[in-house]
């Protein structure tokens, strides 16, 4: 290496530090501003503690869903409110907000391997900013995600009844000829569903009914695209990152969840922030690929 050469690498070490310091000082900021303005209001997650009540309480958790965006409307299957239900009677609606909220930064810190300026960073990112202004479910997706294609490719199974598209895992398993993964996940998905549908029939027939009620053209995102197109999307690219393999297929089946998301607003779109993990192996890959070496993942 020249020294010309390893000036240059110099510098651009150090102007990533410098852009990385500055995004976490934005992300910083982000966090006191949420924290002062905005996390003394309910966000979305009330909509998952008001479904784990109303199965405590023998009612519906469909009743508030009359479209993709009424305030606090249920639109996930039944078995995470049924799940949710205990903490729902444990805790109050503040407690379980606070603790949604915690389990955001858990996952967002696991992204960022427990490192905090990356951890700020990440934060600084408008559609993470926002996820934490509403306080979804995206980022705990992502960890989810990331750990059925990672390690434990079951979870594409608990993923998939909780926000359906995490189900095109068994495309991207049954391309890649893992035909024993694919089994554990269809064993995860009719048990789970199996056990909530014996102990609610009537619920899985309003979920379905509010499915149907939102029909084929429904887009629910900010993008002008029906719900039907960007689930054959999905299908597609995890059967592509399954034949394709490596580092480069697992990145892309976690890019074909995120397409299929039911609903893909800006909140949605934090769920991408996952990828960050694969950043580190892509490159790998790619320095292998350019000096010929077995890629990474192969």
């Amino acid at each position: 290496m020249t020294d010309a050469t390893e000036a240059e690498g110099t510098d651009r070490r150090l102007v990533a530090r410098v852009l990385l310091a500055a995004a976490a000082a934005i992300g910083l900021v982000v966090l006191l501003v949420l924290a002062v303005y905005r996390w003394s209001e309910l966000g979305d997650s009330h909509a998952y503690w008001l479904a784990g009540q109303a199965v405590v309480d023998g009612r519906s958790p469909y009743e508030l869903t009359t479209g993709p965006q009424v305030p606090f409307a249920y639109q996930y299957p039944p078995p995470l409110a049924q799940v949710l239900a205990p903490m729902s009677m444990v805790l109050g609606t503040w407690p379980f907000e606070y603790a949604w909220l915690g389990t955001m930064v858990v996952c967002l810190a696991w992204i960022s391997g427990f490192r905090p300026l990356v951890f700020l960073a990440l934060v600084a990112l408008l559609p993470v900013s926002i996820e934490f202004w509403y306080r979804n479910i995206h980022l705990q997706l992502a960890v989810l995600a990331i750990l059925a294609i990672r390690r434990w490719p079951a979870l594409f199974g608990l993923g998939a009844v909780v926000k359906l598209s995490p189900a095109v895992g068994v495309v991207y398993l049954a391309a890649a000829g893992r035909w024993r993964a694919v089994a554990e996940v269809i064993v995860v998905i009719l048990a789970i569903g199996g056990i909530s549908w014996l102990l609610a029939p009537d619920v899985w027939t309003e979920f379905v009914r509010t499915l149907v009620a939102r029909g084929p053209a429904d887009a629910s995102g900010i993008l002008p695209i029906p719900y039907v197109s960007r689930v054959m999307a999905a299908v597609v690219l995890a059967f592509i990152a399954g034949r394709l393999g490596g580092v480069r297929g697992e990145a892309l089946v976690f890019v074909a969840i995120g397409v299929g998301l039911p609903t893909l607003w800006w909140t949605g779109f934090s769920y991408f922030v996952g990828l960050v993990v694969w950043i580190p192996d892509l490159a790998a890959d790619r320095r292998a690929r350019s000096l010929g070496s077995t890629p990474v993942g192969a």
